[in-house]
């Protein structure tokens, strides 16, 4: 709530559409808890800070030629892609604030759900780049930026993340693609700082 109240201070744009696109279970107040924060700090640490909340982007209107060689329409994004947070004096945030990974007995189900998460942020990056972001900040909590997935893990993701050792791996793949674009991955607590 103090976050809330800070960024309706603040005037931050499209606050009221992120608070009401939100759905009614716990990943959903997650999920805007962790945009919060992350507005909130990229406001403290930047004092030129234009922040908007929610930005979108929508993968029809990005043309063909847009995409570099060795990108399609198959690696973007189904839909318009939300950017949770965008600084338009600088970088755009993607906040992951989802469950811990820790399997108490090998479960391929499980791990197959991991790849296909990843492989979801793999394409909403793409998608964000291809739509015209050059910078872009992946916040996540400590552990789970500090995960590191065995071989048994990584052979059930998919294919276009099956080399995906860690998460910010996602970032390299999408740099790979696209000349001029920085992906980095960082905690809520290097947000702080």
């Amino acid at each position: 709530m103090e976050d809330l109240e800070y960024l309706d201070d603040q005037d931050v744009d499209r606050l009221d559409d992120a608070v009401t696109r939100i759905s009614g279970d716990q990943s959903g107040y997650t999920g805007l808890a962790g945009e919060t924060r992350t507005a909130r700090r990229v406001i403290e640490n930047n004092d030129n800070a234009d922040v908007e909340m929610d930005t979108t982007v929508d993968p029809d209107k990005i043309a063909d030629e847009d995409l570099p060689d060795g990108v399609t329409k198959d690696d973007l994004k189904d839909g318009p892609t939300d950017i949770d947070v965008n600084n338009r004096n600088g970088a755009a945030y993607e906040s992951k604030y989802t469950k811990g990974y820790t399997p108490l007995y090998p479960d391929e189900a499980e791990y197959e759900q991991l790849g296909g998460r990843l492989d979801s942020l793999r394409k909403k990056l793409i998608t964000q780049a291809a739509g015209g972001q050059n910078e872009i900040v992946v916040v996540m909590r400590q552990d789970q930026l500090d995960a590191k997935y065995s071989g048994e893990v990584t052979d059930e993701f998919p294919d276009a993340v099956d080399d995906v050792e860690k998460p910010s791996d996602i970032g390299q793949l999408v740099e790979d693609d696209f000349d001029g674009v920085s992906v980095e991955f960082k905690s809520y607590r290097d947000l702080n700082e």
